[in-house]
């Protein structure tokens, strides 16, 4: 038989395997042949580029056949459009002619059955044998098995139908696919996906696209897109054929009707210039001028909206995209982007994916066996893995955000685990060494502890002399750590605050860092990290980039969190030529690529919906409706048909909604798109302007949906950005909270309509069940709001708590002395008028409270609190001190909250015994510690909560009061309320502002609505039998 020309095989054998003359033949050699099964194991990797396409020179074969090359993510794509499908079955044979099939797997996918059968028929017609795949049985798998190994020398023909069982069959093996007759870009990546999980060298993808499936049919009219010059149906010779795969001048044939091709698939991009993989880096201003003159065939003017401004809320979310094409790619290629792996990554350089830890080639077989007995990564790599591992065992930087077990930690740690057990031992010969190889810094001390754990499993047992792993977790274990750090040790595993007093201990006497030998740094949770200590790690950072060199060969950084925050990496991205980003989470993301948001709480939902797409339609922008929970598609569908509103309507992904997503894709003029929410993990057919969320059914499907705006990345980030359009209904709490707790993290102010929309909720869902025994809400009387997701506390006011207090303070300027920072913006004072005598364990005390002190403490027997009720005034001693204290609230029977009267102003959870009985002649002196507060400074969460470095921040550098000294401050008061007194802003004796100093250094913003909240807060007082 002659395996060259590949012609005795043409009968099909019985069912619904198909294999032609030689049948004997074949199967003798599937049990007698001495073929090497792992002949295609030693393979190197693939060289993957890009999904966008790879442009490379123009030309035509014989002017039969349009050609085009791409370079995508799974190898090499070869487009040809035959003027007929004869032509084109003729073309495919003669081509597969030039192929050994010993060495090659050879696949075509059709798109049905019938199709398959009689692709089968006329290949064979023309002396190629095939192998039809079109039914799942015992016998079929049997044979797809001979296949893949290479036992059975074939071309496989399959329907779409049989993709996903020919996956599940085994490790299917394929290098040469061949796309027959495919309708939709979105189809031919799933076909690559799952027929070739990992490419390796040598992978080809051809595509089969007749001249009669390019013209397309709008349903607008009767103009049709089609190729251009119309050609000579001639059949191409087995030596033009062969040309094709050999030629050196193959790339100047290929592309001269690059731009019709993509006015056939992308049409939409016709207008549109799209950033080439291989073009010249261009600048943000010159690609945002030539986008908007390109555009304006498309984007006119808008017309005054339908729905009143003052509804619409708008966020901006563009980061600082600057620093992604800040930095000059090597050799003019660059950035990449993926989508493989529900997943978007992005790099300035090309990547290759790995499929199992088996498969990256930097890995030591040492490092392989331990993640084989952890059974990390050997069946299957997890999605954030799939890039990250080859890249970071190559030397390079990463930062992966994704959401909770998704495999962040164990992303990096291999790669540190490899430098420890690599790179540490051969340091132990030099006497004048120290310090770790590696640094992980974590957000405390229990993820510490896990993290050393790991890394103590995938190491091994160290040696007295080899220490692995160095922890610096609490305050006490420093001066430990520096001990061991004056050796060279593996892995010192700390936190940002420890890290920098390590620093501080090192010294040319007292070394325990060698930079030269320090090799990589990971950041593990960044989002803890960054919202506890800002501070510090802005010091670690600068410190490592002045100290290390993060390029390959030098330093790695490593990064992996719950959220891309945009502070920390900006500066990052330009320092780092090699950084791979990888995100899990499809919102995180869209935060990225600067996605825009819109937000309308509407109680009308379906005309605003209506209204939304009635404008978007009338500036001719591409608009998606993704409907969520139980909406029906069709009725919905109807509803828009009936208000005039052009739609296209998919519920899930069938044949029929196949045409119609490709008419959609197709059609510049295109129609509004109502998509199920569970089926948009098949939409990838080009960007989209706007992307409008109809209805909730939970956070996660909802995040899924930005998934949409991944089609928009392809032309690079930042080009097509979009926006995010959230309509949402008033009883909608969770997603409006979550939506406010995703601004806030990243610096955003939430719109003030879901604000509002949450407060109402909360005083709402208390109004069936008031609680009027529970003390008022402490950020409700703070902001005149509450936003925490669930509080037990009271939200609105009785009468009696409108009075003014019986010390009130006048508007003006005051002058006290501090008691206390609490946080940035609540300060504990006392005022000037109430005198001052001495300092007691670092507290200001008045006359008035050195006697209070002075008694207590003669006495012999303490007065005990045995009953105490809400509102009592009784006596405590806090921090050596005799104090005056008031009761908030009755806990349990042995757990009192009481709130400091005369020494500070904050809430202490307290036992009963601690409570003393007040001396009548103490008990009705006026308080003397005031609660001043900066009206509207708030920091960036939900909770409202000040993080530890900004407190200390504020508490030893703006309040730093030198050892028995006086201090004097003044303010400027606006208002009282309860028992809070606001301020404008706090001044020291030096002129400095507070509010000025905060805004410097710590992240917050001015929330302006607290003084009309409040009085609103006072008008809806309730009236109660209780008194004053």
């Amino acid at each position: 038989m002659n395996t060259d020309s590949n012609s005795g095989l043409i009968k099909p054998i019985i069912g619904s395997v198909g294999v032609g003359v030689g049948v004997v033949a074949i199967l003798y050699r599937a049990f007698k042949s001495t073929v090497k099964l792992d002949q295609y194991k030693a393979q190197l990797p693939f060289d993957n580029a890009t999904l966008s396409a790879l442009i490379n020179e123009n030309g035509n074969l014989s002017e039969n056949e349009h050609v085009l090359n791409n370079i995508c993510e799974d190898g090499e794509y070869t487009c040809v459009m035959p003027p007929s499908e004869n032509a084109g079955l003729d073309f495919l044979a003669t081509s597969l002619r030039t192929i050994d099939f010993n060495t090659a797997r050879i696949v075509v996918v059709c798109d049905v059955e019938n199709q398959a059968t009689k692709v089968l028929k006329e290949l064979g017609k023309r002396s190629i044998g095939c192998l039809l795949v079109n039914m799942a049985s015992k016998a079929i798998d049997s044979g797809i098995l001979l296949w893949n190994d290479g036992l059975i020398n074939a071309v496989m023909v399959v329907s779409d139908g049989m993709l996903k069982h020919l996956s599940k069959t085994g490790n299917i093996k394929v290098n040469f696919l061949v796309h027959y007759t495919q309708k939709l870009p979105h189809i031919l990546q799933q076909r690559s996906q799952l027929l070739i999980p990992q490419a390796v060298e040598g992978t080809k993808v051809l595509v089969i696209k007749p001249k009669s499936d390019n013209q397309v049919q709008h349903k607008t009219g009767e103009r049709k897109i089609e190729t251009p010059d119309a050609r000579k149906q001639t059949i191409p010779t087995e030596r033009a054929a062969q040309k094709i795969q050999t030629s050196s001048d193959f790339f100047s044939y290929i592309s001269r009707f690059t731009c019709n091709l993509k006015t056939v698939l992308y049409p939409e991009f016709s207008k549109i210039r799209i950033k080439e993989v291989n073009a010249p880096h261009v600048s943000d201003e010159a690609r945002t001028a030539d986008t908007l003159s390109k555009l304006g065939e498309t984007q006119s003017t808008a017309p005054d909206p339908t729905i009143p401004q003052s509804k619409i809320e708008k966020v901006n979310m563009l980061s600082g995209l600057d620093g992604l094409d800040g930095l000059d790619c090597t050799g003019s290629r660059g950035p990449y982007t993926y989508l493989h792996y529900e997943t978007f990554t992005w790099s300035r350089t090309a990547q290759s994916p790995c499929y199992s830890a088996n498969d990256v080639p930097h890995y030591d077989s040492y490092l392989k066996e331990r993640l084989r007995r952890l059974k990390i990564g050997q069946t299957r790599a997890k999605r954030v893995q799939r890039y990250v591992w080859p890249h970071a065992a190559s030397g390079g930087s990463m930062c992966v955000v994704g959401n909770e077990n998704t495999g962040k930690t164990w992303s990096y740690l291999p790669t540190v685990c490899q430098h420890i057990l690599v790179k540490l031992p051969p340091r132990l010969l030099n006497d004048f060494d120290c310090g770790p190889n590696c640094i992980i810094l974590c957000k405390d001390e229990k993820q510490g502890d896990d993290i050393a754990k790991l890394c103590t499993d995938m190491t091994g047992t160290e040696s007295v002399r080899l220490k692995h792993v160095v922890k610096a977790l609490t305050r006490n274990s420093i001066d430990e750590a520096a001990i061991s750090m004056r050796k060279p040790c593996g892995a010192l595993i700390t936190t940002v605050e420890h890290l920098q007093q390590l620093y501080l201990l090192h010294s040319e006497k007292n070394r325990i860092f060698n930079l030269d030998s320090l090799k990589c740094v990971t950041f593990d949770g960044i989002d803890s990290i960054w919202r506890g200590g800002r501070i510090y790690c802005q010091k670690i950072i600068k410190w490592l980039l002045d100290a290390l060199s993060f390029k390959k060969g030098n330093s790695q950084l490593f990064i992996v969190g719950r959220l891309w925050i945009d502070m920390f990496m900006k500066p990052l991205i330009k320092e780092l030529p090699d950084l791979l980003l990888v995100f899990e989470d499809e919102l995180e993301a869209a935060l990225f690529a600067g996605i825009d948001f819109e937000f309308i709480v509407s109680n009308n939902y379906r005309n605003d919906i209506v209204q939304i797409l009635a404008e978007k339609k009338m500036i001719k922008r591409r608009v998606v409706l993704v409907c969520s929970g139980y909406t029906d598609i069709n009725e919905l569908s109807e509803y828009l048909s009936s208000k005039n509103i052009d739609n296209t309507a998919i519920e899930q992904f069938d044949e029929q909604a196949d045409e119609l997503y490709n008419n959609w894709c197709t059609n510049r003029m295109c129609p509004v798109l109502v998509v199920a929410e569970n089926s948009i993990a098949k939409c990838h057919g080009g960007y989209i302007d706007f992307l409008v969320h109809y209805g909730y059914s939970s956070w996660p499907l909802y995040k899924g949906q930005y998934r949409l705006f991944y089609n928009n990345y392809r032309c690079g980030v930042g080009t097509f950005p979009g926006t995010s359009v959230v309509v949402m209904h008033p009883n909608e709490l969770e997603r409006a909270w979550l939506t406010c707790d995703f601004l806030l993290k990243h610096n955003r102010y939430p719109p003030e309509n879901i604000l509002t929309m949450l407060t109402e909720c909360q005083i709402d869902v208390k109004g069936f069940q008031p609680r009027s025994d529970r003390p008022l809400c402490h950020m409700f009387k703070s902001y005149g709001n509450c936003i925490r997701r669930s509080c037990q506390y009271r939200h609105f006011l009785f009468d009696y708590e409108t009075q003014p207090r019986s010390d009130p303070i006048s508007k003006g300027t005051i002058k006290f002395y501090v008691l206390s920072s609490v946080n940035p913006a609540k300060t504990a004072v006392r005022l000037v008028e109430k005198g001052f005598l001495k300092y007691y364990q670092n507290i200001p005390v008045s006359e008035f409270g050195d006697r209070l002190h002075l008694h207590y403490e003669s006495l012999i027997n303490l007065p005990q609190c045995t009953n105490p009720q809400i509102a009592d005034v009784c006596v405590m001693k806090i921090n050596e001190l005799y104090q005056r204290v008031a009761i908030t609230q009755l806990v349990s029977a042995d757990r009192i909250e009481v709130k400091q009267l005369d020494s500070g102003v904050e809430y202490l959870m307290v036992t009963k015994d601690e409570l003393l009985i007040c001396n009548e002649e103490f008990k009705d002196v006026p308080f003397e510690a005031y609660d001043l507060r900066i009206t509207g400074l708030t920091p960036f969460n939900m909770e409202r909560l000040w993080p530890a470095d900004a407190i200390k921040l504020v508490r030893h550098k703006f309040f730093n009061i030198p050892a028995h000294q006086h201090r004097i401050y003044t303010a400027d008061v606006q208002f009282d309320f309860h028992d809070i007194v606001f301020v404008e802003n706090i001044y020291n004796s030096n002129g400095e502002d507070l509010k000025s100093f905060i805004a410097a250094d710590i992240p917050m913003y001015m929330d302006n609505g607290v003084h009309r909240r409040l009085m609103k807060m006072i008008s809806l007082a309730k009236p109660s039998e209780k008194g004053n």
